[in-house]
């Protein structure tokens, strides 16, 4: 016995399918959408990796800015910080005291005479 495909529960499956298929697909693109698309899961995600970083950085700027400050408030009212940075840096001393600058050491890469 052969089966008529145009009878009408076969059209009838035949919709069911199809309205099935459709619903499947949408929900398919809908999810891909929100996982991949250009404000869904994954770039999110990104963004928020992207914000702890920032605040990590912000947060050793903000360190940074401290010790600086500190710093200054000592160069500005401590002058014993102002001898010290002046002996450091500038290499300047007292009357009397002998200065001995070293030069410094050879790279690896430079070849000794």
């Amino acid at each position: 016995m052969m089966r008529n495909l145009l009878a009408p529960e076969n059209v009838q499956q035949t919709k069911r399918y199809t309205i099935v298929a459709i619903c499947g697909l949408a929900l398919l693109s809908i999810s891909i959408r929100e996982i991949f698309g250009t404000n869904g899961y994954m770039a999110r995600r990104r963004r928020r990796i992207q914000i702890q970083a920032l605040s990590a950085e912000i947060q050793k700027l903000k360190q940074e800015k401290v010790l600086l400050t500190d710093r200054i408030q000592d160069l500005r009212s401590d002058p014993q910080a102002i001898e010290k940075l002046a002996r450091e840096q500038l290499r300047l001393g007292r009357p009397g005291d002998v200065v001995i600058t070293l030069a410094p050491p050879n790279s690896p890469s430079e070849p000794r005479p």
